[in-house]
């Protein structure tokens, strides 16, 4: 949810751009289509024409959900109340952090640090300069009010 009263905020980390991908899909499966329904179809042709369409089949799976919010497979950072979410690319588990836990944060360049008080959790992402600043402007701003100190950023 968005709205003022801080319950939850996400921004997706993702730098790619959906649309591209969802073009690379069709790209993939109409010469995928074209290399099975050639003339002189023979078995590299058949397997090249299956493989187009398989690839097609994935890239567009990760247009989808790379890209949402509300998919579980999309790099994102989650924010509510009482955690922080943590996803720093397609493949990777989400990391769960508790406000509670949390002693400090740092900020580095393309980094997070949480400073807990069982041990130290470094957040890696790669995402665009603008959506950096936008999430650490969101962890400062649910941070301050817990007297979590913030460095950097």
């Amino acid at each position: 949810m968005r709205n003022g009263n801080k319950v939850e905020r996400t921004i997706l980390l993702e730098p790619g751009n959906k649309k591209l991908w969802m073009i690379i899909a069709v790209v993939f499966f109409v010469n995928g289509i074209t290399h099975m329904i050639s003339d002189n179809l023979e078995w590299y042709r058949l397997l090249l024409g299956i493989a187009m369409i398989i690839f097609s089949v994935f890239y567009s799976f990760y247009a989808v959900f790379a890209f949402s919010e509300d998919s579980k497979y999309s790099p994102k950072v989650r924010v509510n109340n009482k955690l922080i979410e943590l996803k720093s690319s397609f493949w990777k588990r989400t990391r769960c952090v508790n406000w509670s836990d949390v002693k400090l944060i740092h900020f580095a360049s393309y980094k997070v640090e949480f400073e807990l008080y069982h041990g130290t959790l470094a957040f890696p992402y790669n995402t665009k300069s603008q959506k950096s600043k936008r999430l650490k402007s969101l962890l400062r701003e649910f941070a301050e009010p817990r007297d979590i100190h913030v460095f950097g950023g």
